[in-house]
């Protein structure tokens, strides 16, 4: 997911008007060597932490969702 947001994103500044498709993604990250695999699977992990987090405090309640206006002012920060 943050590979293909990162490239997705990228390929679009370089190229308004090609089309990426989710094969062209699979394709790049199945020839990406490990090294350059590491940064997106830690942000993946990361990102699975958190989630698990969440749901553990959702399951007991604690959980409260912030609201856009919340989420956007921490973004600032």
């Amino acid at each position: 997911m943050f590979f293909c947001k990162d490239v997705r994103a990228k390929m679009r500044e370089e190229n308004p008007q090609a089309a990426v498709s989710a094969k062209m993604l699979g394709e790049m990250w199945a020839k990406m060597e490990e090294k350059q695999k590491e940064k997106y699977e830690q942000m993946a992990k990361e990102d699975r932490e958190r989630y698990h987090e969440e749901m553990r405090a959702f399951r007991k309640g604690d959980y409260v969702v912030p609201s856009t206006s919340q989420v956007a002012m921490e973004a600032e920060e």
